[in-house]
């Protein structure tokens, strides 16, 4: 690759040589996705690899919502560069899906989507701190429902004492999570 290519492109075909083979970490794909917006980290990362076992799944989807944070992160950037890293991403996903053995990448996306609310297909979670509830489901159209209640009555916000509750504000980053 290096006397095949010309300027750096075979640093990239080693990068993606080296993601197949396992000799790149994910957790420093993510970094120079994230904080360097390099766009083959994000391409490789579908190229890794995927766990094994029980941590497969979890892998897989976390994979997926970094690929999505990547391109949600992108409209700080002007036009031009948000379609470079979407299509970045797309490729990303491309490689995912294949890594994990779909037929293609809508496949796994309704199949991650899915893992990331089954949870709450059992019914709404809700969490009880001084009287109040807070429960978050989604309604039979599919979208979030969200409600606050205490001692019956509906609220339109926490109140600011609950805010700081660990329990209440891991499902209020759960719904953010969820819009997203």
């Amino acid at each position: 690759a290096k006397y095949a290519s010309t300027g750096a492109g075979h640093a990239r075909a080693r990068l993606f040589a080296d993601a197949m083979l396992n000799r790149v970490k994910k957790k420093e794909l993510v970094t120079r996705a994230m904080k360097k917006r390099y766009q083959d980290a994000v391409r490789a990362l579908g190229l890794l690899p995927l766990a094994d076992g029980k941590s497969r799944e979890g892998d897989l989807l976390d994979r997926y919502n970094s690929m999505h944070e990547f391109i949600r992160t992108s409209r700080q950037f002007g036009s031009q560069r948000q379609a470079s890293e979407k299509r970045a991403a797309q490729i990303g996903q491309e490689n995912l899906a294949r890594t994990a053995g779909y037929p293609d990448p809508l496949r796994l996306q309704w199949a991650m989507e899915a893992r990331a609310v089954s949870d709450l297909g059992d019914g709404p979670i809700s969490m009880t701190a001084d009287g109040v509830t807070v429960s978050l489901g989604i309604d039979p159209w599919g979208e979030i429902e969200f409600t606050i209640t205490k001692d019956g009555k509906a609220l339109t916000d926490i109140p600011p004492k609950l805010k700081k509750d660990k329990k209440i504000a891991a499902l209020c980053e759960r719904k953010t999570e969820l819009k997203r």
